[in-house]
């Protein structure tokens, strides 16, 4: 689908359509991009919601908030949050993105309903996980995992839709895609808030997922986006999940167990690795430094420059894992 595409939001929304939209909003995030940012979600999704909604609607809106405060219209800003708040949907309200509401007329009541409905969704989160297993597959046969995290914010569903399941099950890897237990609001998890319980909501989803499967673990990736992907290399170098290779999407920052001499002990376990990143956002100086870490310690690494791509998966992500996976686990079968 061409980006120039008009297209009109629907519950839930086409994956394509989706991703088409979000790419053509990640191009927009400059501030001098931010009115025809909104002027796109507007006619996307003009009015607002009026019964229960879907994750890819939720996204929409936020995103819709935001760029509403960043052209100084605070006043829409809140209406879209206070429609949201009735449909039973939470809000980071802490974000300073929402400065500018805070003194409005309504805020107070918005922010009082908002904290009883987090207050009852965090009861109720857990560390979630959804997995996929090849066809092929025979009873009791153990085969290799890869576990994804989503980014920071982000959700199992989303982060499902936008990673080639087919291409991994297809090599014949378990793919388990996990959700954080921290909920910053309505659909949306973060890893980074806590370091210490996204490594024990990992390990308890490793566990969990080789009870119920045939899982080799001396064939393991640890794989994610954004803040996903730190936590999956801070997991990795900490020796906390048993892997012999990662894969980071947009990897951003070091984690807290990425140093020289972690770097050197995992490269005599054997562990390799694949960073895909963003042209549009490359050079990163954080990936920049972990990448030469592990150069100079041998550790095998390959950095994959996706062209015509920001922070985001690229559109040829299926043949590109294919290779990821060639890599780490080595050639393709046949």
């Amino acid at each position: 689908m061409p980006d120039n595409t008009p297209v009109l939001w629907t519950q839930p929304a086409d994956p394509e359509v989706h991703a088409k939209v979000t790419r053509q909003v990640d191009r927009l995030f400059d501030p001098g991009g931010h009115r025809e940012a909104l002027d796109l979600l507007e006619s996307t999704w003009p009015g607002l919601p009026e019964m229960e909604l879907h994750t890819s609607l939720i996204d929409i809106l936020i995103l819709k908030a935001y760029f509403q405060t960043q052209i100084n219209r605070p006043g829409d800003a809140l209406a879209t949050l206070e429609a949201m708040s009735r449909c039973g949907v939470s809000s980071f309200l802490s974000s300073p993105a929402y400065a500018s509401i805070r003194a409005l007329p309504g805020y107070a009541e918005l922010a009082r309903r908002n904290d009883a409905l987090l207050t009852r969704e965090r009861s109720e989160a857990r560390v979630e996980s959804d997995a996929y297993l090849p066809r092929d597959l025979r009873r009791g046969e153990a085969a290799p995992l890869m576990l994804v995290l989503h980014g920071d914010p982000g959700n199992l569903a989303k982060t499902r839709d936008e990673w080639p399941t087919a291409a991994i099950v297809s090599r014949g890897v378990i793919v388990a895609y996990l959700q954080s237990s921290q909920l910053r609001s309505t659909s949306r998890y973060v890893w980074m808030a806590d370091p210490a319980v996204a490594r024990a909501d990992v390990q308890a989803a490793f566990r969990d997922l080789c009870q119920r499967h045939s899982v080799d673990t001396s064939r393991v990736i640890l794989a994610g986006f954004s803040a996903g992907a730190a936590t999956a290399l801070d997991l990795v170098f900490g020796q906390m999940v048993p892997a012999v290779g990662f894969i980071g999407l947009c990897a951003g920052d070091i984690p807290e167990h990425f140093t020289r001499e972690r770097v050197l002990a995992a490269k005599e376990r054997g562990v390799r690795g694949v960073f895909f990143e963003g042209e549009e956002n490359w050079p990163d100086e954080e990936e920049e430094a972990m990448l030469q870490t592990m150069q100079e310690a041998g550790l095998p690494i390959e950095l994959v420059i996706n062209e015509g791509c920001g922070h985001g998966a690229p559109h040829d992500f299926p043949e590109k894992m294919d290779r990821a996976l060639d890599f780490i686990l080595g050639e393709s079968p046949g």
